[in-house]
């Protein structure tokens, strides 16, 4: 049978295949743009032409759907499929690069060679292989996002070139854009057209309040049930509000086709460990899925009920170790540079002023460096201790292992007091670290941890089944998976598939907040089932190849609406119902009278872009390109090669943020640190903050992290507002380690401790007098230090920066301290268990003084506050800037400063 091909799909097989060119396409939702792509790429795959393609997805989701295309593709041609993902380890990173077609998002690519540049010459060398890269829905990528994936793609295409390749970059995208057309350096653009059919229109009034208009679209699920609806789709703005809905309009259990039971089933490992034993399982069977089980799980030490040893990794506990005391120890420090060793009673308001600022441990840790202290340079001593400590502590671990007992560690303490810590900090210490050590799977069995322990821990199906090795077990349970009676029997459930109220129709949810092991294959489920209700957020709004009949959704950005839209009618001569539910009544009122039956889909787009208009950004930042300076600048001459292309001044910025040593945080989407959840899921911090008490948070783990929370996601969604979450300004100033400011036109950075605490200081008139008896020459400087204390604070400042004056708009980077206030009255420091402050390390941030009414109405005239790359804070005294984006800051700074400053 022949398939004749789209018209533009057929210009992209000519375009690709044949004049071998890049390619720029513009295609809407259902016009068959995958295949338009992976059809001639692969013919080259096939015939020797090319030998490595790397396909890029802006979402996990849209990666996970086109897998299963490409896999296709794969099997016919002959091909293997590799990923590249977080947490890859250098031999899987090597393993998916030696695949003919590699698929990822462009987030993980960012991350490995931004991270790993200066010794992942593999990585590196895998990437200057592939000889076509594809972006795919590349409209999701806007202002500074954008500005990362062209530098990122500029550094690949160099790095390319030195070793003989010069390969093609293709763009698929919904809208047309000049910033994305560069990406493929003079693509040829084709225009397709999708195959989507009519869609029926019908709005929803405004309703007072946001939950109720959504309380509304779930009525209107029972509606269509009613009227035959097959497939429909309801999608919410709010993850959590989706959540909430599908816990509270669904239940269970639910008659599922077995092939679903199957590929998405779950079973409870304490009942699967009952039901072997029952089934007559082999022992060994057992205890090799108890192993795997235990392997996986999340245990420190302090939650071991017993005594036993166990063996630990030196070089971890090291660092846990080391990060503890720098986190202390960055609290001291400017509270150092601020007191004057000069003063009678110095030593007694240094210990008060840690007494403050300080949490226990800070305390500790003040209190026996205070031991050995005289009147000298306090900071460098205090380093040079800490360092000489570490140090100490490193000649006694100096085995790559190292015997623990748990579940209190006493090595740990030993180990501390040895270098000369006193017992109170050791104990301290070492109680943090068997907070956050892991425990080995063979602990967890010796230590009596069994099923007990984790028996509410749910096992995927198909887990369960690799994890078998013995044949006559394995055939067993292979027979047990060909019967529903029987996976009714073992308890079996989906939990992300439950039954709408009453009914028998399954209900499928899905959404960004969900691990990525949970979301797996479910649109795929959903498509599957005869009749089914999906519900979900915008994580379904972009190239997922499902169809429905009925769409229900909340109005949203333009842009996002059309890509909803996008996912109905999406078969040929078909007619798919939209129920939109406004929440703006002018838009209500505009819609109703402009919605006429003559509007064909490209005249309904532009109305709806125009009514809803999209999202705003930052177009460029020259931080942002300073900090990919930085990144080229590690790479020999092709760095050097891409830094000539730099604006003059981009590399002025850049070298004086080398000498400044400031370091920013990764992320190609977003360098703000999130709150992980226990299932995976992360939460913007100012909101998950609002929500999660002290008690409930962890250190981080990861760059990515501000903490990890003792909480799951479906807990977290039921939880009351309690806290207003604002920026600490004494102490985030305090901890300040840099200021960006202008002289002459050009930037400059000054850093020390505390630096913008010394800048506000030199606003006061004690400090304005200082100054004047300084340039008089009328007193010596010590006689003036010890006159002003101030004045020790003044000359850390660049000279530059005290001819500024005042000024109301102070651009500073380092850690940013997070106060909460409750809303019944009371605040208190953000901090985890242990009473350690939570901080958004390495932050670029603005702090804008004067009347905030006034600010607010200024930068709202400039068009700055609903920029997506930042986050405007009115909460406090002040306006506090934070960047989602690195550069996002500086940026701002520089579009608004001289029309409202």
């Amino acid at each position: 049978m022949k398939i004749k091909p789209f018209t533009h799909q057929a210009e992209a097989f000519n375009v690709v295949a044949k004049k071998r060119q890049s390619l720029y396409m513009i295609a809407g939702t259902a016009s068959g743009k995958t295949l338009a792509m992976g059809l001639p790429l692969f013919h080259l795959l096939k015939t020797g032409q090319i030998s490595k393609v790397l396909f890029m997805y802006p979402t996990l989701a849209l990666l996970d759907d086109q897998r299963r295309v490409m896999e296709k593709l794969a099997r016919l041609t002959n091909m293997q499929v590799g990923e590249i993902k977080g947490g890859m380890s250098r031999s899987e990173i090597t393993s998916a690069l030696n695949k003919q077609v590699i698929l990822a998002t462009p987030d993980a690519i960012y991350w490995f060679f931004r991270k790993n540049v200066k010794y992942s010459h593999l990585f590196i060398y895998g990437l200057a292989q592939v000889d076509a890269f594809v972006i795919d829905e590349a409209h999701l990528f806007n202002g500074l996002v954008l500005r990362n994936l062209t530098h990122l793609k500029n550094r690949i295409q160099n790095l390319a070139r030195q070793f003989g390749h010069d390969p093609h970059w293709h763009v698929l995208t919904a809208t047309p854009h000049d910033r994305l057309h560069a990406l493929t350096t003079n693509g040829i653009r084709v225009d397709g057209k999708s195959k989507c059919g009519a869609v029926g229109l019908e709005l929803l009034s405004p309703q007072e309040k946001i939950f109720e208009g959504r309380e509304k679209m779930a009525e209107k699920v029972d509606h269509y049930l009613t009227t035959g609806a097959k497939k429909i789709l309801l999608v919410y703005n709010s993850a959590a509000a989706t959540h909430r809905l599908f816990n509270k309009e669904t239940r269970k259990p639910i008659d599922l086709p077995l092939h679903i039971l199957q590929k998405h089933g779950q079973v409870k490992w304490g009942k699967l460990y009952d039901e072997m034993m029952r089934f007559g399982f082999a022992e060994e069977t057992r205890a090799e899925i108890a192993k795997i089980v235990y392997e996986n799980a999340t245990v420190v030490c302090e939650q071991i009920s017993q005594r036993v040893i166990d063996k630990q990794r030196s070089a971890d506990l090291m660092e846990r170790v080391s990060t503890l005391l720098q986190q202390q120890t960055e609290t001291i420090l400017p509270l150092c540079a601020n007191v004057d060793t000069t003063a009678p009673r110095w030593k007694r308001d240094l210990r008060k002023a840690v007494g403050e600022k300080c949490t226990k441990l800070g305390q500790l840790l003040w209190h026996d460096f205070a031991q050995m202290i005289g009147e000298k340079d306090l900071q460098t001593s205090l380093v040079q201790w800490l360092h000489d400590s570490l140090s100490g502590l490193e000649d006694i671990w100096d085995d790559m292992w190292i015997q623990m007992t748990l579940p209190n560690l006493p090595e740990v303490e030993d180990a501390l007091e040895m270098v000369g810590f006193s017992t109170n900090l050791s104990q301290a210490i070492t109680k943090q670290v068997a907070a956050t050590s892991p425990v080995s799977s063979n602990i967890l069995l010796q230590a009596g941890q069994t099923v007990k322990k984790l028996r509410g821990r749910a096992l995927p199906l198909d887990w369960i089944t690799n994890s078998i090795t013995d044949p006559d077990d394995k055939e067993y349970w292979l027979d047990l998976l060909q019967d529903v009676a029987s996976l009714t029997e073992l308890g079996v459930q989906i939990p992300a598939i439950k039954a709408w109220k009453e009914s028998d129709v399954p209900v499928v949810i899905y959404s960004g907040k969900m691990a990525k092991a949970e979301r797996k294959g479910l649109i795929a489920a959903f498509d599957a089932l005869d009749r089914a209700i999906l519900i979900s957020t915008s994580a379904v709004e972009v190239g997922v190849d499902f169809d429905a009949d009925v769409l229900i959704t909340e109005q949203c950005a333009g842009p996002d609406l059309l890509q909803r839209f996008g996912r109905i009618g999406r078969r040929a001569n078909t007619q798919g119902i939209v129920s939109l539910q406004l929440h703006d009544h002018a838009a209500f009122e505009t819609l109703q009278s402009q919605l006429t039956a003559q509007l064909d889909r490209e005249q309904f787009s532009a109305l709806i872009t125009t009514i809803f208009p999209p999202r705003q950004y930052l177009s460029a930042s020259r931080l942002q390109d300073a900090s990919h300076w930085l990144i080229n600048a590690q790479i020999g001459r092709v760095g050097e090669a891409l830094n000539a292309d730099f604006d003059p001044t981009v590399a002025q910025l850049a070298q004086q943020v080398r000498v400044a040593q400031l370091n920013f945080p990764f992320g190609l989407r977003s360098s703000l640190p999130q709150i992980t959840l226990r299932n995976g899921a992360s939460v913007e911090p100012f909101y998950g903050l609002s929500i999660i008490p002290n008690e409930k948070l962890n250190l981080a783990q990861s760059p990515f992290e501000a903490a990890q929370a003792a909480m799951y996601y479906n807990e977290f969604i039921y939880q009351k507002v309690e806290w207003d979450i604002l920026i600490d300004w004494s102490r985030t100033v305090a901890a300040s380690r840099a200021i960006f400011f202008q002289h002459d036109n050009q930037w400059r950075i000054t850093t020390g401790n505390g630096i913008v605490d010394d800048y506000l200081q030199s606003l006061s008139p004690q400090a304005s007098l200082a100054m004047q008896i300084w340039e008089s020459g009328a007193i010596e400087k010590t006689q003036l230090m010890a006159q002003f204390p101030i004045f020790k604070r003044l000359m850390r400042l660049d000279p530059a920066l005290l001819e500024k004056g005042s000024a109301n708009w102070l651009l500073g980077y380092g850690d940013v301290y997070l106060q909460r206030q409750h809303r019944e009255g009371g605040s208190l420091p953000v901090s985890d268990r242990f009473e350690t402050p939570l901080t958004l390390p390495d932050q670029t941030w603005l702090l804008i003084l004067g009347d905030k009414t006034n600010i607010l109405r200024q930068l709202e005239d400039a068009d700055m506050l609903e920029r997506e790359e930042i986050i405007v804070s009115d909460k406090g005294n002040h306006i506090v800037v934070l960047e989602k984006v690195v550069g996002a800051c500086f940026q701002f700074v520089e579009e608004v400063y001289h029309n409202v400053a």
